[in-house]
């Protein structure tokens, strides 16, 4: 049985009974059944309440069978039955099959040692012992569900779903957010839930297998109704997930679609639902901002445009929902933070990916878990978030941070061990889908760096903001935008700044680089290395094996030594060294200097002059061979070392008549398996010579597959530079590689084929 409410409970002799009915009717939008209040000696405990069913019977407060023990709640106890069972063999006698009643005999039975019964990842209750005067609070591990305290200037004391409902009351001058995995005992607070992570769960089959069955379990305990539940669909891997697995087990589930019909969030979402049969509900996300943006910072109760801008979406969608007669909705949240889906996460090495997911987990309860929590209950609707089942958490928490992010041909994969997951229940263009932002996706102009103003939200703020606070003030709310300043000014109006500790700003996603900075130092070397290797600047894409380039420089760093580095200088017809050439040289030399300035041995280059590809593309050797002899005079003037190709395949073996013999025995179908096979062939067209462009092309692609293996083993502890397109890494040995532009950003002409 499930209550989504907005709880209230007042201990205290200074009007109780009134606070109590004035604080529920702040948030009359949390549950249809309102005012359900019980009043005892210097006590009021009450809620509005969400019935999803069995209305009659779950009136809140419940209480145990003497009525000594009164418990309201917002939330659900998952195993509630099995508690129930449990405490009627031990003599205890129900009045109703409510999940509230079982806390009220649960704490009667073990005191505060309850909440290590409970199966539960969203709850906030408050118990009243009237015969002992004891009063208990305990809020959920992570903060999906939201309780704050506070003490008028009497004493009295509040406990409360949201701070509007305390912020009113003029002799309350400080609010508290009550602390996730806590529980309260007569004005002690005690941790009962501590967040722990490793990399010990590493081998990748076993993963996927029991992460499977945690998820499935989660869904199908969330699925266990009678009632028509929804879910919110973007067509992304986790929401995509969650209705797949949720679909097995209920019949009868709406996907509600946001987006417009040409975002990418609205098109994978509508062709997974038809091509599965499954009935949706499409949302159009137009909004009037500034008619919502007041009313969605109030009921928010946040200041932070990040979370402000994301709330719109929600908004929308809990809106449709209850147009639909839906109580109940699941939601993909909570993935990206246990499963390392931000692309920031690939900022870290792999051992700290895991307390980067923790870092994000802790702050979810301020921010998203807020935004998730109070735009579906603006609605009175009920979320419910599977990836927050507490098996699922601590799973997901052991996972070596290499099945969390990976590399494919340096194309980054966040979420890795949840897509191999989701390869067993969904199609490979939403499994493998790159992630979008909710909003983003559906095609909502809300920007995305929430440090400035961007997009159709901060546009309004913006305007709206007067200018009248203290300069000194925005300092304190570390306030940097006029979208920040507006949204800060009704925070205040609201009387939200009542509450402890609000200045602390979110912790987000563009936080998690903070870990590699142990113990304050500025990061180290080796992330000062990295960082000027891969400088946006030059940097053309996400380096490839990102892990062995780490590797490879933390070995050159401890010995104090030159990175050792390697890369192509090609040739052509080109005949002599000219200003082309010159420039990609100066941008290197600018690149390498950069190096220099954080690590004082820098790099040392090899190019590999190769020779033997331009006689494969037809040109003629008395040309070429002008040109590598000038260019390995300047590379030589610079500190370059240079070695022919030539020269490396007479040690490896390799020669012309190989190639041929190789590409001749390969069956009449190999070059239509080959990915790249179309961007080779273009690229023969303007540089090979011969008359066979495709044979051209194919020989090429021979060639540069042949010297795959012995440029690995010759040049094994070395750094690919490499000035070509990252989509032709095949082609590339399977090294750490930076890819880099010839000469300013965005330019990737060569020139040797300059001429």
């Amino acid at each position: 049985m499930v209550y989504m409410c907005g709880i209230i409970g007042i201990f205290g002799t200074n009007n109780p009974k009134e606070r109590a009915h004035q604080a529920l009717e702040k948030i009359t939008h949390r549950g249809s059944s309102t005012y359900e209040l019980k009043y005892l000696p210097s006590a009021v405990i009450g809620a509005n309440r969400l019935p999803i069913v069995a209305r009659a019977l779950g009136k809140q407060p419940q209480a145990n069978e003497d009525n000594t023990i009164f418990a309201v709640q917002n939330g659900e106890i998952f195993n509630y039955q099995k508690l129930q069972d449990e405490l009627q063999l031990k003599g205890h006698i129900f009045r109703t099959s409510s999940d509230t009643e079982v806390l009220a005999h649960l704490y009667e039975e073990y005191g505060v040692e309850i909440v290590k019964h409970l199966d539960s990842e969203m709850f906030a209750f408050v118990i009243y012992n009237a015969k002992t005067g004891d009063t208990f609070a305990a809020r959920d591990p992570l903060g999906v569900k939201p309780l704050y305290y506070a003490t008028d200037s009497t004493g009295q004391l509040y406990f409360a779903s949201e701070m509007k409902q305390l912020a009113s009351f003029e002799d309350i001058e400080t609010i508290h957010e009550f602390p996730p995995g806590h529980y309260y005992l007569n004005g002690k607070l005690t941790e009962y839930f501590v967040l722990k992570f490793s990399n010990t769960l590493s081998d990748e089959q076993v993963v996927i297998r029991r992460l499977e069955d945690s998820l499935v379990q989660a869904v199908k305990k969330r699925v266990q109704t009678d009632l028509p539940l929804g879910v919110l669909l973007s067509g992304g891997v986790d929401s995509s997930l969650v209705m797949a697995i949720a679909t097995k087990y209920h019949s009868n589930i709406t996907a509600i679609i946001l987006g417009y019909p040409d975002s990418l969030d609205y098109q994978f979402a509508l062709r997974l639902c038809q091509e599965r049969g499954y009935k949706y509900h499409l949302v159009n996300p137009d909004v009037d901002y500034a008619a919502e943006l007041d009313s969605v910072i109030y009921h928010l109760e946040t200041y932070e445009p990040q979370i402000i801008r994301q709330s719109f979406a929600l908004d929308l969608c809990a809106q449709a929902a209850h147009q639909l007669g839906l109580k109940v909705v699941l939601v993909g949240d909570g993935s990206d933070e246990l499963f390392a889906g931000y692309n920031e996460f690939a900022k870290l090495p792999q051992y700290l990916v895991n307390e980067g997911c923790l870092m994000l987990l802790k702050s979810l309860h301020a921010g998203h878990l807020q935004r998730l929590d109070r735009m579906s209950m603006k609605h009175t609707v009920e979320v419910r978030s599977p990836f927050f089942d507490r098996e699922v958490v601590d799973l997901a928490l052991q996972i070596d941070g290499g099945l969390k992010i990976k590399y494919d041909n340096s194309h980054l994969i966040t979420k890795y061990i949840l897509r191999k997951v989701a390869d067993n229940f969904l199609p490979d263009y939403i499994a493998w889908r790159d992630k979008a932002p909710f909003a983003n996706g559906a095609g909502m102009n809300v920007g995305t760096d929430f440090r400035v103003e961007e997009g159709d939200v901060a546009e309004v703020a913006a305007a709206r903001a007067t200018g009248q606070l203290d300069k000194s003030l925005l300092r304190q709310y570390q306030i940097k935008t006029r979208e920040g300043e507006y949204c800060l000014e009704k925070f205040i109006e609201y009387g939200y700044n009542k509450l402890a500790n609000a200045t602390d700003r979110l912790i987000v996603k563009d936080n998690i680089d903070e870990l590699t900075q142990p113990k304050k130092i500025i990061l180290i070397e080796v992330d000062l290395i990295i960082a000027a290797m891969t400088l946006n600047k030059y940097r053309r894409d996400l380096p490839f094996l990102e892990d062995l380039l780490r590797d490879n420089i933390e070995k050159t760093q401890k010995l104090s030594k030159p990175i050792s580095c390697f890369s192509f200088w090609g040739a052509s017809s080109k005949r002599h060294v000219d200003a082309a050439d010159h420039e990609m040289l100066n941008n290197l030399l600018s690149y390498i200097a950069g190096i220099r300035r954080v690590y004082a041995p820098g790099i040392e280059m090899t190019f590999v002059l190769s020779d033997e590809h331009a006689k494969s593309n037809g040109y003629a050797s008395q040309d070429y061979d002008f040109y590598i002899k000038e260019i390995t005079e300047l590379l030589a003037t610079h500190g370059f070392a240079t070695i022919r190709l030539s020269e490396l395949w007479k040690t490896w073996g390799m020669n012309h008549e190989l190639v041929q013999r190789v590409l001749d025995e390969k069956p009449s179908d190999w070059w239509g398996e080959v990915d790249i096979a179309k961007q080779l062939e273009a690229q023969a067209a303007k540089r090979c010579v011969n008359e066979d462009v495709v044979r051209g092309a194919q020989q090429y692609y021979v060639m540069r597959m042949l010297e795959k293996p012995y440029l690995e083993n010759t040049f094994a502890d070395s750094i690919y530079i490499a000035f070509a397109d990252p989509q032709q890494q095949s082609l590339f040995p399977s090294l750490a590689t930076v890819y880099l532009y010839t000469t300013k950003k965005g330019t990737s002409r060569v020139p040797w084929f300059e001429n």
